[in-house]
């Protein structure tokens, strides 16, 4: 039995895509941060809040601490809402 040989057919081949060379990294100089803000104390329950631009404010701590509570709290409810949504629709998915 003779050997068969096949010639492949090149007119159909398309050449393999070529990939680009990665760009080299170039890692910017360090910088300096610059500070949004300074606090300049005013007592043991207020701070005067200075900004890099010309306003300044002034601060209660407590207050400012208290409004984090009750912004977590409202937190923790939308977390719960949210999830009750999210089980909701989950089943919701499953319904024939």
């Amino acid at each position: 039995m003779p050997d068969e040989t096949t010639t492949p057919n090149t007119a159909d081949a398309t050449p393999a895509p070529v990939e680009p060379k990665p760009e080299p990294v170039v890692t910017p100089p360090p910088t300096e941060i610059k500070k949004k803000f300074t606090l300049e104390k005013i007592d043991d329950d207020n701070v005067k809040k200075i900004d890099s631009r010309p306003d300044v404010t002034v601060i209660n701590i407590p207050a400012l601490q208290k409004e984090k509570e009750d912004i977590e709290v409202t937190m923790a409810k939308f977390k719960t809402q949210l999830d009750q949504i999210n089980e909701v629709l989950d089943e919701f998915k499953n319904l024939p």
